[in-house]
């Protein structure tokens, strides 16, 4: 067995403070992963990707939507038990749902004041992000004004047409 860097030690000790703040908000974990299933059968993402190179001794964290029907008409695969990120149809990073509003990387090892902002960043700029995406409905909605592929990681015309469907309010 390999030992551990001490930025994976230090990101495992991130991940141990967190555990019972997203635990209790539904999340599941499996490795540097939790996912989130809404009441529409969506998933909610959150991971916690260490840097690697220049990056190393960072992290960041990704959120994701997974949509299974627009992810297997664009990706042909079904449902996996467990979501990675990089499988979410709508993605962002956390840097990029705040007020700084751009890739944000935090230095390992993160100070027990540090935890606590990365749960206030997680709680107003994650979740808020999640009930925006929290139903079909909700997505479509979003989405509406959205012309073609925007390149922000968020799903084409083409896979939105995959998962719409007609809406409960007519």
């Amino acid at each position: 067995m390999t030992a551990k860097t001490k930025s994976a030690a230090a990101m495992d000790d991130v991940q141990a403070q967190l555990r019972s703040f997203l635990e209790e908000r539904g999340y599941r974990w499996r490795a540097r992963t939790c996912n989130r299933k809404t009441s529409d059968g969506l998933t909610h993402v959150l991971n916690f990707q260490m840097g690697q190179r220049w990056l190393q001794g960072k992290f960041t964290v990704n959120v994701g939507v997974y949509i299974p029907e627009a992810a297997r008409a664009h990706f042909g695969c079904e449902e996996p038990s467990f979501v990675q990120e990089a499988s979410c149809c709508i993605r962002r990073r956390l840097g990029e749902l705040g007020p700084e509003s751009r890739d944000l990387w935090f230095d390992l090892p993160l100070s027990g004041s540090g935890v606590a902002g990365l749960k206030l960043r997680v709680e107003r700029d994650a979740f808020s992000f999640f009930a925006r995406f929290q139903t079909r409905d909700c997505i479509l909605e979003e989405l509406k004004p959205l012309k073609g592929n925007t390149g922000l990681g968020l799903p084409n015309r083409i896979v939105l047409r995959h998962f719409a469907r007609p809406s409960r309010r007519s």
